[in-house]
Formats: structure tokens, C-alpha cells, sequence
């Protein structure tokens, strides 16, 4: 059977819609779950998937394709004015199961919106909760909510000053999505230690924040979507699978072939050197083409390490300056890292960058951090960000495991068509 692949030059990809995507599926009543034990996690079953991938245009798709603007509104909170910018996210209808192979450079990151990152922590039974509700009130501006698991040594903070996490709060919060970002018990997640009490937190904070914030009927009302990275990925498809209360309408899967049996359209998002994951995901699509559930894979490629796409990434951050990113690609290349082109050759996993954090350092704390948010650190997070900025784009352009904001315009589009 014919899998649609389209080639895309940036995140405005175009889709070819044949079938309508369900309806969202039905949320149970939200109940207490502590003495719930859910179910063993059924193990996926594994078989080989051929597919054959066939190319669109980009002109030929312009009549298939729907887009959701959404209006610019100005909101106070907290004596400070925020401007809500509008990101214009594809609302598709997808085919059972596409690929989407992705080209860019920096000209497909878009430049920051000005909507300030300012979670608020809170410790829910024990663990900690980052939540930011995006500018505006809840009737004009919020379309859903987003629940976000993080990978292996990073934490919920780390969504909110990483550099690829940054991107990905901006767009979640320009498209209308409160954020909420939960934490482990150890370095990784695990469904044993953590599965039981995350729903239960995620429970309790509907309950205790958003349905206050946002009216008594918030809590089924409006749309709930899973995210997760890497041992996040495989953590989100097991909620979306044992949650009772909040049901995701949609997830989106970064680096990591889940388990857990899926019954919620999703997006999977592998990089191109997780040669072993693609194959995972692409045989897991194929099973839930033959259930009619919705998929779509973004595949992404790897990056040149220039000067346009450093400054492009901290744009709007006056210590980055110029010289700095000059400097940086002069030393990558003189250590042989990236070739002359900026092509990664050696992977960034394996560069000691010690001597780059000592010799490239912000002024305000972490290159493209706010001041205000840096502050509010503890200070193992500090040190975190100090080096997260350039570990986690470096890793992004050698394009093996590593969170990533490519294409994440098209997964907001997702969610919001099958909300």
C-alpha cells in the first residue's frame, strides 16, 4: 500500500488529505485514580512494513491544504503586557500514515515571539509541575492543553530554557495550548515508579489550576495533548493508553519507539540517524494504519553548524554576538568537528566542549535565557543551561536523539485538527 511522502524546504509542509481524521475521542469523567493499578503494558508485536513513498509538489497541494489564523490579543498578567503573536499552524487532514522528510537551515526557525517564559512551579504529591497558561483569557485564546514528558537527565524546567524547548513553548503558547511539564522519580522514566502518581498529578492539577483558571467544564471542555522525548516518548504513549480522567486527544512521540498499544492519533518525530528507531516507528505506523488511526512521521535531517544558523537560533539575545558565532564555527572546525561547509563530521556526542563553555559565556547567565527565568533557577538547573545551549544544538545538527522544534508547527497543526 502507498504511503504519501512529501518533501518539504521547511516547516510549511504541504499534506494530501484522503480521509477525514475520528472524532476526538470521548473523555471518561474525571475521578481519582490512587487506587487504581493499571494493567501491564501489552508489548507491541514485530513484523516487517514495506512502504512505498511518493512525492507531491508543494503547488499541487495548495488547495488541500486548511489553515487556522489566530487573531492577535493583547492580555495583562501580572502588571506586565504580553502580546499574543499568532503562529499559523497547518490544521490538515492527514492520511492514515505519511512521512514528512524534512530539509532546513536556520531561516526555518522563526524568530522568538515575544511572549515571556514564565512558568510557575508547584509540587504536586511530591513532584514537581511547570505550567504556563498562554496570554489571553481562556475563551478567546486557549484552544487545549499540552502535557509535556521530558528524556533521560533533563527535567521539566528544561523545556523552558533549553534551546529547542524555548521554540517549543513559544509555539504551543502562540497556537492557544497551556503548557504543563511533569518530573521523574529517577533518571529516566519509568511506568513501575512514575505512571500511577504522574496521572494522578496531572489529575490534581486540572482540578486545582486549570478548572479554576478556566471555568468548572475545563477540564472536558477543551483538549488534552501528550508530548514526550526520548524515555518521555515511550511514557506518553503508556498515559495516553492507561490515563483515566484526562484522555489525549493526540500525541506527539520524539525519539523512541513506544510500547505501549496506541489508540490515539499521534506523530512520530525520528532523526535520521536513529536508523534503529525508524524502523520501530515505521513498523508501529503500519499497525495503526490497519486500526484507521491517524500518524504522521516527521523525519528530520542534519544541519550545517554556520554563522547565519547560530545566529539565527539566539536571535534577540544581545550577548550572542556576532564574534561569538564566528568563533564558534573557526573552533569546530579547527578541531576538526564540522568541515568547512559547516557539516557535522564527527558526532557531537564525542566533542569536548569544555573549553567552549569556558570561553563563550553570557553575561545574563545562559545564552538565550531571560534573565528573569535564568534567576529563577535552582543551581544545578543553572549549570544545566549553561551548557544545554550549545550540547542540545550541536546534537540537533549531527541529528541523532535529541528533542527537537523541527517541523513542530506541523505537530501543533496536528493536534489541533484532531481536537
Amino acid at each position: 500500500e502507498a504511503v504519501s511522502a512529501v518533501s518539504a524546504v521547511s516547516a510549511r509542509t504541504c499534506y494530501v488529505p484522503t480521509i477525514a481524521p475520528p472524532p476526538r475521542h470521548m473523555r471518561q469523567s474525571r475521578k481519582s485514580i490512587r487506587d487504581m493499578k493499571p494493567s501491564p503494558p501489552s508489548q507491541r508485536s514485530t513484523g516487517g512494513v514495506s512502504a512505498i513513498f511518493k512525492r507531491c509538489s508543494v503547488a499541487g497541494m495548495l488547495g488541500s491544504v486548511m489553515l487556522v489564523a489566530m487573531f492577535l490579543i493583547m492580555g495583562r498578567e501580572g502588571g506586565s503586557q504580553q502580546t499574543a503573536h499568532v503562529s499559523i499552524p497547518k490544521v490538515v487532514q492527514p492520511t492514515n500514515t505519511q512521512l514528512v522528510t524534512a530539509k532546513e537551515d536556520a531561516t526555518d526557525y522563526p524568530p522568538t515571539p515575544p511572549i515571556s517564559l514564565k512558568p510557575e512551579r508547584i509540587t504536586l504529591s511530591g513532584r514537581q509541575v511547570l505550567y504556563q497558561f498562554p496570554p489571553g483569557s481562556c475563551s478567546e485564546r486557549m484552544k487545549g492543553v499540552l502535557f509535556l514528558y521530558h528524556g533521560c537527565t533533563r527535567t521539566a524546567l528544561s523545556f523552558f530554557y533549553s534551546p529547542q524547548g524555548r521554540d517549543m513553548m513559544h509555539s504551543s503558547l502562540s497556537a492557544g495550548l497551556a503548557v504543563v511539564a511533569f518530573e521523574k522519580q529517577g533518571n529516566c522514566w519509568s511506568a513501575s515508579a512514575d505512571l500511577d502518581i504522574t496521572i494522578d498529578v496531572g489529575n490534581q492539577w486540572i482540578e486545582q489550576y486549570l478548572e479554576p483558571h478556566c471555568g468548572d467544564d475545563a477540564g472536558t471542555r477543551l483538549p488534552f495533548f501528550g508530548f514526550g522525548a526520548s524515555s518521555g516518548g515511550s511514557f506518553v504513549a503508556e498515559v495516553a493508553s492507561k490515563s483515566s480522567g484526562f484522555k489525549f486527544a493526540s500525541i506527539n512521540v520524539q525519539i523512541m519507539t513506544p510500547q505501549a498499544v496506541i489508540d490515539t492519533p499521534v506523530v512520530f518525530t525520528v532523526m535520521s540517524r536513529d536508523e534503529h528507531t525508524m524502523r520501530g516507528v515505521e513498523q508501529v505506523s503500519a499497525e495503526l494504519k490497519t486500526k484507521n488511526i491517524p500518524t504522521l512521521t516527521i523525519k528530520t535531517q542534519p544541519k550545517r553548524v554556520t554563522f547565519e544558523y547560530l545566529m539565527g537560533r539566539f536571535k534577540g539575545d544581545d550577548n550572542f554576538t556576532k564574534d561569538i558565532a564566528n568563533s564558534i564555527v573557526s573552533d569546530l572546525q579547527k578541531i576538526g568537528a564540522i568541515a568547512e561547509d559547516g557539516e557535522m563530521v564527527q558526532n557531537s556526542r564525542s566533542i569536548d566542549l569544555d573549553p567552549f563553555f569556558g570561553r563563550y559565556k553570557s553575561t545574563d547567565g545562559a545564552f538565550g535565557v531571560s534573565p528573569e527565568l535564568f534567576l529563577s533557577l535552582s543551581p544545578s538547573e543553572r549549570e544545566d543551561a549553561k551548557k544545554l545551549w550549545l550540547v542540545e544544538e550541536l546534537n540537533v545538527c549531527y541529528d541523532q536523539h535529541e528533542i527537537t522544534f523541527s517541523q513542530f508547527d506541523n505537530v501543533v497543526g496536528f493536534f489541533l485538527a484532531h481536537a
